[in-house]
């Protein structure tokens, strides 16, 4: 496991270290100072990675892009780098990246999906890092339109969903999980 997180927002540090602690592992601090140009922040994440099957990315993000230094554009890039590592899992605590069109098709998350073949969570909008409850999950090899939510937010289970991301440590292990596991965590 990988945790790559910017140093630009104090709450990323936070839980990059809480979610470290969590996984007994050290997590990976990008600058994202001023002074920092986009491609030394890419240069950053790809010597960072190394044989694993899951990277966390905590920054800011927007739909087609987050601060880290990949958007659309150079997306290739990342997925090149996460493809060398096998089946892998890939979330983006980083705003709106499941952003686009429907089902978030067409945003960076599913550019990244198409691309490198791993499974994404991402965000959809803008909210606290680790616990906005909007996610959409870009399954594994799929090229696919979009990513249909995690839980989605008419479902009897959304309550409990929003709840235990604010709550519980369900925030790190969530990508870990298939939607089924976190249903029926759910609903218990």
């Amino acid at each position: 496991m990988i945790i790559i997180y910017s140093d630009s927002n104090e709450e990323f540090r936070r839980e990059a270290v809480k979610m470290g602690k969590f996984y007994n592992v050290e997590p990976v601090v990008v600058d994202c100072g001023k002074n920092e140009d986009r491609h030394s922040r890419r240069e950053s994440v790809i010597s960072a990675l190394h044989a694993t099957d899951f990277v966390a990315f905590i920054c800011h993000g927007w739909k087609q892009g987050i601060e880290l230094g990949f958007d659309t554009t150079n997306t290739a890039q990342l997925a090149d780098a996460l493809r060398c590592y096998g089946p892998l899992r890939v979330v983006l605590y980083c705003c709106s990246t499941a952003g686009g069109g429907v089902d978030g098709d067409g945003g960076f998350a599913d550019h990244l999906r198409d691309l490198s073949g791993a499974q994404v969570d991402a965000h959809d909008g803008a909210g606290h890092c680790t616990r906005r409850p909007y996610v959409r999950r870009f399954d594994a090899g799929a090229v696919a339109q979009g990513g249909p939510w995690i839980v989605a937010p008419q479902h009897d289970l959304w309550p409990k969903w929003y709840r235990e991301l604010h709550d519980s440590d369900l925030r790190f292990r969530y990508p870990m999980m298939t939607r089924e596991e976190i249903a029926s965590h759910l609903a218990q």
